[in-house]
């Protein structure tokens, strides 16, 4: 196995883009391909691709949309692959009317007419194996599951631990004033990422081996960055001194200057984009929970933004929206109200900075509140980290 491990971390080694589903994978590299640029806009970021990881079905949704010379070229294992299910089931305790529904839907969904149709405007193998796959669909010997729970376990810890590049990352942290009664599940949250309970759903989304995480905490401005550098082996020391820094040292009180603490961060990212390109992949993530109301304004950070070299500018911002049910807008002494990005129907400024920030850097804006536990978002960022 360590051959393997080691024939594995070479071919991850080139591992640049990564998102929490297969469609936000695709539009990606469709987004990377619209940006321009040589090889297909993969000069123009940090996280540039030439292939991906993906269902054979977005291969060729993709390639229906692509320029010619940027479409993908499907490659299958010749010792063969194993095939995505999404079974259709009905829950535990169905009326027999309710089954009666459940037999008569997924019978016409397994009809011939109906799994050509789906073959067609999908791309996906038919599971009726009366209806052919389409013409130049590539016989694929189909591999079994692992059945062993022990065994997935070690695959992806093997993974996750050993075989996966690390990533690089800045948490820009909000903890202003109106954050006071919500800082629990702010802490609660990061403390969620450093989970190493092998039974909690969470410890798969925690800081790894060789990853680098930064936190900038802002109120009345940026506050001094923690950062945290986890060790090949040995990561629990660190893992504890991130909890202890969660609870101790981020306390709510004061304004929100949210883009000078955004500005610290691209200042904590420019020597890592100047290091070697050993694959690790970068990106800042940025918490608020209301308007910015002190330091730079939005305009003040487009105006900074624009001096960012391109390699700065191409790393991903993830920004959180935090609904924590106190939008206070009164600004500090001498800070410059603007009107932010242009008006868009139920959308708050705030929330309309938060949007235009992601979608500006390639990055995604993501919601939280009552409704949406916190906890999960961050996860969710991680799926693309």
């Amino acid at each position: 196995m360590p051959g393997l491990h080691q024939a594995l971390r070479r071919f991850f080694a080139g591992h640049r883009l990564s998102a929490d589903t297969s469609l936000a994978l695709s539009d990606g590299y469709v987004a990377q391909v619209a940006s321009g640029g040589a090889e297909c806009g993969r000069q123009r970021s940090t996280d540039g691709v030439d292939g991906l990881i993906i269902y054979e079905s977005e291969i060729q949704r993709m390639n229906a949309e692509l320029p010619e010379d940027c479409r993908l070229t499907a490659i299958y294992p010749t010792e063969g692959t194993m095939v995505a299910e999404y079974r259709l089931s009905l829950l535990t305790g169905a009326t027999a009317a309710e089954q009666r529904t459940f037999d008569t839907l997924w019978q016409w969904l397994f009809s011939e007419p109906v799994q050509k149709r789906i073959r067609e405007a999908t791309g996906r193998r038919p599971g009726n194996p009366a209806v052919v796959s389409a013409q130049n669909a590539i016989p694929v010997p189909q591999l079994r599951y692992p059945t062993d729970p022990k065994a997935l376990s070690r695959l992806i810890d093997a993974y996750r631990a050993q075989i996966r590049t690390p990533s690089r990352m800045v948490f820009v942290l909000d903890v202003s004033g109106s954050m006071e009664q919500n800082m629990s599940q702010l802490r609660n949250a990061l403390i969620n990422l450093t989970g190493t309970d092998e039974n909690d759903p969470a410890t798969y989304f925690n800081f790894l081996p060789g990853e680098r995480v930064d936190f900038v905490p802002f109120s009345n401005g940026a506050q001094t960055p923690r950062e945290f550098t986890l060790p090949d082996a040995e990561t629990g020391p660190t893992l504890t001194a991130i909890q202890d820094y969660a609870r101790k040292d981020l306390k709510a009180a004061g304004y929100t200057a949210m883009y000078d603490a955004l500005q610290s961060a691209h200042a904590l990212v420019r020597p890592w984009l100047a290091e070697a390109d050993d694959g690790a992949s970068t990106s800042i993530v940025l918490f608020s929970d209301g308007q910015n109301t002190c330091g730079a304004n939005y305009s003040q950070y487009l105006d900074f933004r624009a001096g960012l070299s391109e390699r700065e500018r191409a790393v991903p911002i993830y920004t959180i929206a935090f609904d924590s049910g106190d939008q206070s807008t009164t600004p500090c002494d001498r800070y410059t109200p603007d009107p932010g990005p242009a008006s868009v129907a139920g959308a708050t400024q705030w929330e309309r900075e938060l949007r235009a920030v992601a979608e500006q850097s390639g990055g995604q804006l993501f919601t939280a509140g009552r409704d949406i536990p916190l906890y999960t978002v961050f996860w969710s960022i991680r799926g693309y980290q």
